[in-house]
């Protein structure tokens, strides 16, 4: 108990925190201020943004939370769409209310622009791992809105082709004790899911990493050798994972539209040789969101998930008009034979004129 009073004076802390902290520290009363301290600091930041482009005529939420001590970007949420109603939301107003907003938008799946919600999101978790990353934390602490809100229109310009971006933003400071931002539900809630559940679910609760079965998009001709891959490639992968957290975070990424398994861009976290010719390879979706599959170390992969149009000039010009001429016998034609001829040619390409 004494020991418990000398943690209160020093810290100012409660007598239930005090001895809640000494238990978890076997009495240990300087690790315990040093506990104390730490989660009492304000070091988590929340920014939430509201945006425009102009241009393209896009509109999206989203809602950074970074901490400050381990310098990560710790959650992130984006809603992209075409229908501005959706968006008008006071980035001044509770982060937490904010945060239900976006809920509450996320499930109108169909007003959505899940493409551009994939690309943004992957946008935003790049610039948390570039060069840019600490001045970032710097801004977030200063509260700098100005400067951070310039970064940060860059970024989404450039993500979705639309320099003319208006923006509005806020930056909200929580110590660590307080309640952190997790998308509108705890994990342990989603779905019905308890602790247990989702442990044995595929999720690490301990090391708070979620590891989501996943299937690497295969490309035997033009793709690239599992065992030539390193880390911090990026691939095409579909989120394979059929469990209730699973479905959840695919929706949440663009990866699964009605029902529809879609390929998003991940990155080769580790490549670690198995039994046989087998290889396990684990993916970074975001931050604590990773995914695994066993392959073939000898499988080909898509590193892409953009696929170029083939232009209807080059689709004609795929037509080999030898090899047609070698096909058609050398006997005598009649006038009805050519006729026939010409309008199975002209069929063909008016076919491919349509695709």
């Amino acid at each position: 108990m004494d020991n418990a009073y000398l943690l209160m004076s020093k810290t100012g802390c409660t007598q239930e925190q005090a001895e809640l902290v000494l238990e978890s520290t076997e009495g240990n009363v300087e690790q315990a201020i040093s506990i104390i301290t730490v989660v009492s600091n304000k070091n988590v930041f929340i920014a939430k943004g509201r945006f425009a482009c102009k241009t393209e005529k896009l509109f999206g939420l989203f809602l950074i939370q970074a901490n400050n001590t381990t310098k990560e970007l710790e959650k992130l949420e984006v809603i992209v769409t075409r229908n501005a109603l959706l968006c008008q939301c006071d980035v001044d107003s509770n982060w937490d209310k904010f945060e239900r907003v976006i809920n509450s938008v996320s499930v109108r799946k169909s007003e959505l622009s899940n493409r551009n919600m994939s690309k943004l999101h992957h946008g935003i978790i790049d610039l948390f791992n570039s060069e840019e990353k600490a001045n970032i934390f710097i801004l977030l602490g200063s509260n700098d809105v100005d400067k951070l809100k310039g970064i940060l229109s860059v970024k989404i310009g450039k993500t979705l082709d639309d320099p003319n971006i208006e923006m509005v933003l806020s930056i909200d400071q929580m110590t660590g004790s307080e309640k952190p931002f997790t998308g509108g539900k705890g994990l342990s809630e989603i779905d019905g899911l308890g602790k247990k559940d989702i442990g044995k679910q595929g999720i690490d609760t301990s090391a708070s990493k979620i590891i989501l079965q996943t299937a690497l998009v295969l490309s035997p001709v033009s793709g690239v050798l599992v065992s030539e891959l390193k880390s911090g490639d990026r691939v095409a992968a579909k989120i394979i994972d059929t469990t209730g957290i699973g479905q959840y975070l695919a929706e949440l990424m663009g990866a699964n539209r009605k029902d529809q398994i879609i390929p998003i861009i991940a990155y080769i976290e580790s490549i670690i040789p198995t039994e046989m010719d087998k290889v396990r390879v684990m993916l970074k979706y975001g931050h604590g969101v990773y995914g695994e599959t066993l392959i073939s170390k000898s499988a080909k992969i898509k590193i892409s998930v953009e696929r170029p149009l083939v232009k209807k000039k080059d689709m004609l010009s795929r037509i080999n008009i030898p090899a047609i001429k070698e096909k058609i016998p050398s006997l005598p034609l009649r006038p009805i034979d050519v006729a026939i001829l010409l309008i199975m040619i002209l069929l063909l390409f008016m076919l491919m004129a349509k695709l």
